[in-house]
């Protein structure tokens, strides 16, 4: 008995070992990405800002109309890297005749160093603040029930926690607040698949909604509509609208 107690613990101390490496791995890769590909300035990039713009500025604009409460209003931009998304946010906000704030976070320092440039070169440095945290541990150190809109756009597919996030979301947000986030679509990922000429990942991507299609070392999840909506229900979301960005 004494026997496969050691051999249990032994597997249990392995096993723990390898997901510390596979989270490392995970947010060194994710830090990479921030780095190297700047989401402000690439020509591919801005053309999906204005998509993802065209929506964002009229659910705010709606859920604005629709506050009871039109004083002080923060959003929440989670994975901002470069900015991408966070200066039109802190625009926005400097438009209103109501105070608001943007709080970019984001784990690449050499990306947030870039954005806070750009918020000062575009004069809204005093409406944004950015934050260097990974985003499960920046939003389980806020408050419950703090934020009117939480902004996370194209970071939940890569992030293993997803789920967990979610709800963290849920909770930092008040009551009736507003949630505005992208996710990964099976489609775009069996097209990928075809475009780099691998069809082993396709049955994992059919089959499933996450997991290492791609590699060993990167965890990535993909959804449909339904699945989408089936998620976000579960971390306590009512989806109010789902839109395709690009052509996917």
């Amino acid at each position: 008995m004494n026997i496969f107690r050691r051999i249990e613990k032994f597997c249990f101390q392995r096993m723990h070992a390898c997901q510390e490496q596979l989270q490392a791995h995970q947010r060194a890769m994710m830090i990479r990405i921030a780095q190297n590909h700047n989401m402000s300035t690439h020509a591919d990039e801005n053309y999906y800002c204005r998509q993802y713009w065209h929506w964002i500025e009229k659910a705010l604009e709606d859920f604005v109309k629709e506050k009871v409460d039109t004083g002080d209003l923060l959003i929440l931009d989670l994975g901002c890297g470069q900015g991408r998304l966070t200066l039109p946010l802190a625009k926005w906000c400097s438009r209103r005749r109501e105070k608001g704030r943007v709080i970019g976070v984001d784990i690449a320092a050499s990306a947030l160093d870039f954005a806070r440039q750009s918020a000062a070169k575009e004069g809204v440095n005093y409406v944004v603040e950015y934050l260097e945290d990974d985003i499960l541990n920046f939003l389980r150190n806020q408050p419950t029930a703090t934020c009117e809109v939480v902004v996370c756009a194209e970071v939940l597919y890569m992030f293993p926690e997803y789920k967990t996030v979610l709800s963290e979301v849920n909770r930092v947000l008040v009551q009736g607040g507003l949630f505005i986030a992208s996710f990964r679509s099976r489609y775009f990922n069996i097209i990928h698949s075809l475009a780099i000429r691998r069809c082993s990942p396709i049955p994992i991507l059919l089959q499933s909604t996450e997991g290492f299609p791609f590699g060993p070392l990167t965890r990535f999840s993909w959804h449909n509509k339904s699945e989408i909506n089936g998620t976000l229900a579960e971390a306590g979301f009512k989806t109010i609208s789902c839109k395709g960005i690009g052509v996917c």
